[in-house]
């Protein structure tokens, strides 16, 4: 039975404030893909949302906090859709190709301000290097499962880092080259492009070999 001592709306309460919190996080984002991360502005994400630069504070502190703040939430994200992949995928490639692509549709959603808040120097050294520090974990998770696809055979693969580096490179500056045009390409089809590339390669399966 549950413990009649618990004050229910204790939880209900934390529920409000993550709720909050996360509303507050996505505006930053938003404001921070249009704009850089530089030249966020509270009184911009105040506006924003409706609510006083007051609040703003109460929840999520001044602009540094929320800087770093939406910096983690990156990697929590990356890393529970990178533990969904390792969980669901049936092979290396597929579990890779998971990550992948819910991943780049997160980086490339308004919400995740990226690039401009991996890259960034408004960053303070401490809340960088824990950053650093986490992800590091999370890039050798990703290069695991590349191994695994060599080991099962769904992957054909020699320096399984390089592979990694390509696939955040391209989240990375998809978002810039391609999403934020005048006349941007459908996210959906600069990942797929993407996936062939890195999967199937750009020469034609009947060319010849240059000497």
């Amino acid at each position: 039975m549950p413990d009649q001592t618990v004050d229910r709306h204790l939880f209900d309460k934390d529920k409000r404030r993550e709720a909050r919190v996360e509303a507050i996080l996505n505006a930053v984002g938003a404001v921070i893909s249009r704009r850089g991360a530089s030249r966020l502005s509270l009184d911009d994400v105040a506006r924003s949302l409706g609510v006083t630069k007051p609040t703003l504070y109460h929840y999520v502190g001044g602009k540094a906090q929320l800087l770093g703040l939406c910096l983690m939430r990156v990697l929590d994200v990356k890393e529970r859709l990178l533990a969904e992949a390792e969980r669901c995928g049936a092979n290396g490639r597929d579990k890779l190709e998971r990550f992948y692509r819910d991943y780049a549709a997160y980086a490339w959603s308004d919400a995740s301000g990226m690039p401009a808040l991996i890259l960034t120097p408004d960053i303070d050294v401490e809340t960088r290097l824990a950053f650093n520090r986490r992800n590091l974990a999370l890039v050798e998770r990703t290069r695991a499962i590349i191994d695994e696809g060599t080991r099962d055979g769904s992957l054909r693969v020699e320096r399984a880092e390089l592979v990694e580096n390509f696939l955040i490179g391209t989240i990375l500056w998809g978002s810039v080259s391609f999403l934020q045009r005048a006349q941007p390409i459908d996210a959906d089809v600069v990942v797929d492009h993407y996936l062939s590339y890195l999967f199937d390669g750009i020469a034609a399966p009947d060319a010849e070999p240059s000497n």
